[in-house]
Order: structure tokens, then sequence, then C-alpha cells
């Protein structure tokens, strides 16, 4: 059994899965396989956190296709209270656009970090 193409309505969500299976929808378009690694979870961002931060962090589009072998799936989901506003945070303080076109992100405590080309935002 599968579960078709979806985004998770929270902020985050945490995911340990004991099987193959998943496969999230890349920047080009392609589904992935996101296999289960030894000791490892899943993270993947919510609509929430894609509104918050006004497309910045883009909420991961997953499904599950049906595999043959049992498969066990704890998800974890991370929301907000009930009554909490969504709606997109100013994060222009924390970004900064140099002259070469790259952007960089303030780290709290240690400054301007994180530098990538624009053109691959």
């Amino acid at each position: 059994m599968g579960i078709g193409s979806h985004t998770d309505y929270e902020c985050l969500t945490l995911l340990y899965s004991t099987a193959p299976g998943l496969e999230v929808l890349n920047s080009g378009g392609v589904w992935v396989d996101a296999p289960p690694l030894p000791g490892a979870l899943v993270v993947n961002i919510g609509d929430m956190m894609e509104i918050w931060t006004n497309g910045e962090f883009v909420a991961t589009s997953h499904r599950v296709r049906p595999v043959k072998q049992e498969r066990f799936s704890f998800p974890l989901f991370f929301a907000v209270d009930y009554d909490t506003e969504v709606k997109p945070l100013d994060l222009r303080a924390y970004l900064l656009v140099r002259a070469d076109g790259e952007i960089c992100r303030l780290r709290p405590r240690i400054g301007w970090v994180a530098c990538r080309a624009a053109h691959l935002i």
C-alpha cells in the first residue's frame, strides 16, 4: 500500500521508517528515493514553515510507493498552538545579497555565513 503525493501541514516532520518506499520530489521535479539509513531520521519541511519563511524553505513534497515488504513509518509532527497566526515573517533583516550575487544568512552569535549563489535559490 502506498500514499499519494502530498506535503505536511505542520512546521516540521521527523520520520523514522523501517523499509524503503519514501520518495521526495527534488527541485528538478524528479521523484527520488529517500531510503531509511541506520540511526537517521528524515526531516520534512511543512507548509507552515514555508509560509513563515515566505518560501525560503519549501515544504517537502513526498509520497510512499507501494512495496512488497512490510513497512512501518513513525512520524512526529511539530505544529503550533491552534490560535497562532501563520503568515510570512519579515526575513530581510536576516539576509544579505552581496555584490557578486551570493545570498548570505545571519546566524546568531556567528555572523554572516552560509552564502550561496542567488541563482540556486
